[in-house]
């Protein structure tokens, strides 16, 4: 299958986005009276219908469908409003409206900003604008594709001065409705759209590949986002916009219509949401060829400073790697990253040459899916070595193979005589004869001692803990390879402790560290970290050395919930969140926590709770009880799984003040006796004879005996343990009972 999905991309914003070049400034209507514009209501949409249809397509080839495409022709001369200006300027407005929309972009067949005018793009309440786009916006086809806007109304504005009336040109021709919430939800962004196998880039799996991800942006076109590419150097090292990705993600599409996303990525390993997004419109195919699925572009903007991009260095050898990693966008999803062993020479498909592709027969950690095609493959030196084609690898199928085409294959394109089917012209433009190029950084620092800390741990409330470890990920933004340096960090105002540092780190290459642990007590606190004398001299720049963080530690027992999906209805959690409720409670009826939505397949959450039992509540309404089927609940306490309850609708368990505590009501085997002193017989009876695998678990939730109980009278000796509470846990498939049982 060819690894190609569509789905809209998820943004933090703020009163000004940063969304595709713009020249900034402020929408006349915002300081001016104008008349209240026209509005333009586009004809309603079936969500039902479309999300029907989405569940019934089971084609993996497919893209991902997140909106209806509804084509119009909206123009200066048949729309909007026109509003005369003092001088013989004059301004023209229009809203658009799709009722019910959750978000909102647009395709223009035709644009042209002459000198001296102007367009934004609004939502009504003025929080989300973009623009000002220009002249600088124009691109010899006259096109022009916006990215997202949240909701389902916006105000296009266009000013022109009075010397150019009558030369502009904004014709609409498609409205997206996007009908899946999965854009401006804050909570989640669109983090969660693709398979739980796969691993955000600022994980520590991705922690050597820092410099690497600045470079693999996620392509959108219109209201689709089913592709990922790359910037790729040339021998020259002169910062040329050459993108490459899959020749199939080009060759029913105009990459004029394309938008190119970069730095869309969680923070943190467990982020959920990406920054505001940096894009950039238009770009043109300068060569493609089928056999290895290539297709090089040229961006029709240099990338600005601001999108910190990183062209990435290759390698044509023909040499088997190693090892191979992939970073790319999986069903449009936060960036991701992979990781396999060796990748062999393969063909893909029905092709009878097997030297085009690289094959990864297996991959180690993460995986692909749609929206993953087009993603580079690197080499263990880190240079791109391919594109990603297709395959059946997924997170429900971790034994599947990929199929990278090979850049080795594309330099010449079997002699292609063309350069236009050929990567070898455009990417060694001097003929140097070169096989490999190092990346070129367009962003090189200014100072040679730059150091900067980022927090990227995932708690900073605790339960009932002596100690924590945080982490945190440092980084070199120095010309200075860093080789050494002193990491400091206290709790409030108390003894200041020290970590040194020493390794390799190059010019924006980051490591991540967890630091030694330091004492806290129950309470909320404040956890600062600072960093000082890289290579034992003075940081150039101290504003980016220190992090201050609130940390709070909660006294009580940890249970943590999980409510599993299969991974197959990761396409549809926005539209099935608003069947699905769920609910945990205590039996004296307090709300520990409520929600009223889905944000994914794979939820958890952890509570510090107070001794008492406590029931967990999922439900579903009747238009959904398929899926209620197949939902999975999990119940640990102290991070210890006791309890797995499939096709049901609740979980309960209960907590003392050390842990666990299950009263005999709630189990259907009889332990004794109890307390048990060492050396005796344990007792395990239950109503029948069956095959259970039993475990006694101590209070940190290790296990300390285990074995099978085949019988209904079943006698065994412990080994010797400690005085304390102990839990047996019985395991008959899915069902897991538990039962306390103290140790004298």
């Amino acid at each position: 299958m060819k690894k190609i999905t569509a789905l809209i991309l998820g943004i933090a914003f703020v009163q000004i986005a940063v969304a595709q070049i713009n020249s900034g400034g402020t929408p006349l209507a915002f300081g001016t009276a104008l008349p209240i514009p026209p509005e333009v209501v586009m004809p309603e949409v079936d969500v039902k219908q479309y999300m029907l249809e989405d569940e019934r397509n089971t084609d993996t080839k497919r893209p991902f469908r997140f909106g209806a495409e509804l084509d119009t022709n909206l123009t200066l001369d048949n729309s909007g409003l026109w509003s005369q200006l003092p001088g013989g300027d004059r301004v023209w407005q229009l809203r658009i409206t799709c009722c019910g929309a959750k978000s909102l972009n647009f395709i223009f067949d035709h644009f042209y900003m002459p000198p001296g005018a102007r367009m934004f793009i609004y939502t009504p309440d003025r929080k989300y604008v973009t623009g000002a786009y220009t002249e600088l916006n124009n691109n010899p086809e006259r096109v022009f594709s916006t990215s997202l806007y949240p909701g389902g109304t916006v105000v296009m504005e266009y000013y022109e001065p009075a010397s150019q009336r009558g030369n502009g040109q904004i014709s609409v021709s498609t409205v997206v409705h996007g009908y899946r919430d999965i854009f401006f939800n804050s909570d989640k962004g669109t983090y969660g759209s693709s398979g739980s196998c796969n691993i955000n880039i600022n994980c520590t799996q991705g922690a050597a590949w820092q410099m690497e991800k600045r470079g693999v942006a996620l392509i959108l076109r219109g209201g689709s986002a089913h592709c990922t590419g790359a910037l790729i150097n040339n021998t020259s090292n002169d910062g040329t916009p050459y993108f490459l990705t899959a020749n199939h993600c080009v060759d029913r599409y105009s990459p004029s219509t394309f938008v190119f996303v970069f730095k869309h990525e969680a923070a943190t390993c467990n982020g959920t949401t990406g920054p505001t997004i940096y894009a950039l419109n238009y770009a043109t195919l300068i060569a493609s060829g089928s056999a290895s699925d290539f297709a090089l572009l040229l961006l029709n903007d240099t990338v600005p400073h601001s999108y910190d991009p990183l062209y990435l260095g290759w390698s044509s050898s023909t040499t088997s790697p190693t090892a191979v990693t992939g970073i790319h966008h999986p069903s449009g999803d936060l960036k991701k990253i992979s990781h396999a062993g060796a990748a062999s020479s393969s063909s893909y498909s029905s092709s009878i040459d097997d030297s085009t592709h690289w094959c990864v027969s297996r991959w180690l950690q993460g995986t692909t899916e749609g929206g993953s095609s087009g993603s580079p493959l690197f080499d263990q030196n880190h240079r791109i070595i391919g594109q990603l084609h297709g395959g059946e690898a997924s997170c429900s199928n971790t034994s599947g193979s990929d199929y990278y085409g090979k850049l080795a294959y594309s330099w010449t394109n079997n002699n292609a005589s063309s350069s236009s089917a050929r990567l070898k012209d455009w990417l060694d433009p001097a003929n140097t004869g070169a096989t490999t190029c190092p990346p070129y950084d367009p962003c090189t620092s200014a100072l040679s001692r730059d150091a900067l800390i980022l927090y990227s741990g995932t708690d900073t409330a605790y339960c009932n803990v002596s100690n924590i470890y945080p982490e945190i990920t440092l980084q070199n933004r120095g010309n200075d390879t860093i080789r050494s340096i002193a990491i400091k960090y206290r709790i409030d105002n108390g003894t200041v402790q020290q970590q040194q540092w020493s390794g390799s780190l190059v010019l924006n290459a980051s490591q991540m560290l967890t630091l030694n642990s330091i004492a806290v007590t129950p309470g909320s606190h404040t956890l600062t970290i600072w960093c000082e004398q890289p290579n034992g001299q003075a940081d150039q720049n101290t504003s980016n050395d220190t992090i201050v963080l609130p940390i709070v530690v909660n006294s009580g027992t940890e249970v943590t919930y999980r409510i599993r999906i299969p991974d197959r209805y990761a396409s549809y959690v926005d539209w099935i969140a608003e069947y699905v409720t769920w609910t945990l409670v205590r039996d004296d009826g307090t709300v520990i926590a409520q929600h009223n939505a889905l944000t994914g397949v794979d939820i958890s959450e952890s509570f510090c709770t107070q001794p008492g039992c406590y029931t967990l509540r999922l439900s579903v309404s009747s238009y959904m009880q398929r899926l209620l089927s197949e939902v999975t609940l999990e119940g640990y306490v102290n991070g210890t799984l006791v309890q797995t309850v499939t096709g049901s609708d609740s979980l309960r368990f209960c907590t003392n003040s050390v842990g666990l505590d299950v009263t005999d009501d709630d189990a259907d085997f009889v332990l004794y006796p109890n307390p048990l002193h060492n050396g005796s017989l344990l007792v395990l009876e239950f109503s029948q004879a069956a095959p259970r695998h039993f475990a006694v678990v101590d209070a940190l939730g290790s296990v300390v005996a285990q074995g099978m109980a085949n019988e209904k009278h079943n006698e065994t000796v412990l080994p010797k343990l400690a005085a304390g509470i102990y839990f047996v846990r019985i395991a008959d498939g899915d069902n897991h009972q538990v039962k306390k049982l103290i140790i004298k």
